[in-house]
């Protein structure tokens, strides 16, 4: 029992330091950029988003940080990435809207909300993690419920017990499918941003094929298709052309 005690003990105060090292590279990254030592901030939230790459804040943090430095792709890009995790982060949005005037040119359209991400802004009351601990809260709620259910002598109490096992396991199973539905949602990548300044959009996935339209750094893509280092894609105006699989960054 001591072994066991000594064990959680462990593994508690292991993950209370972790938690204060994530603390202090986010606060130090926050005296660099008040510092204007942009960079410096962007190597820590780096570090940082390599932990907890579906972090919002983090990916706000680094948009703001290349804004500064003039960096629209990555800046555009990590803007979008705050708004896919969280769709209502609205001062996102406006810095957003910001960046993308430092664009030399822009193609003017949107596109169509798809049903995953129509299902993903549905559930997002809950982070994925959120969703994952009720899930398993339920889980346990379901045995102590079934156990209340099994050992009870009363007709009664046998009724309460099996049904709150009944609701338990249901708002479990429902918290399971959003969990995996969410997490599969960040992890597709549907969408892409254009990072360097320039890039050619071909007719065929192959450095000689003709060039369709330049598009530039910052403009968002819907990815169609995957041929070994290209990628298909389409744009607001309805091209489609291929591209280098380096040259976008997927959201």
């Amino acid at each position: 029992m001591k072994r066991l005690f000594h064990i959680f003990f462990c593994l508690f105060l292991l993950s209370v330091g972790y938690a204060q090292s994530t603390n202090d590279k986010f606060l130090q990254s926050q005296k660099a950029f008040n510092e204007k030592e942009y960079q410096v901030a962007i190597d820590f939230l780096k570090e940082l988003m390599e932990e907890d790459p579906y972090n919002e804040y983090i990916h706000y943090n680094l948009a703001n940080a290349y804004y500064q430095l003039g960096n629209v792709g990555e800046s555009i890009y990590h803007y979008e990435k705050t708004l896919k995790i969280n769709p209502d982060f609205e001062v996102a949005k406006v810095n957003l809207d910001f960046a993308k005037k430092m664009k030399v040119s822009d193609i003017k359209g949107n596109f169509e909300i798809s049903q995953k991400q129509m299902f993903y802004q549905l559930f997002d009351v809950l982070s994925i993690r959120a969703w994952a601990i009720l899930s398993i809260i339920c889980s346990v709620l379901v045995l102590v419920s079934f156990s209340y259910y099994y050992f009870s002598n009363q007709s009664v109490s046998k009724k309460i017990g099996f049904s709150l096992a009944i609701a338990f396991f249901v708002i479990g199973l429902i918290s399971v499918f959003i969990t995996y539905h969410q997490k599969n949602y960040l992890t597709t990548y549907e969408m892409g941003i254009v990072i360097p300044k320039e890039v050619l959009m071909k007719e065929q996935p192959r450095e000689s094929s003709k060039t369709k339209i330049k598009i530039i750094e910052g403009t968002k893509v819907l990815i169609q298709e995957q041929s070994q280092k290209w990628y298909k894609v389409k744009l607001v105006n309805d091209s489609i052309g291929w591209v280098k699989q380096n040259e976008i960054r997927e959201l």
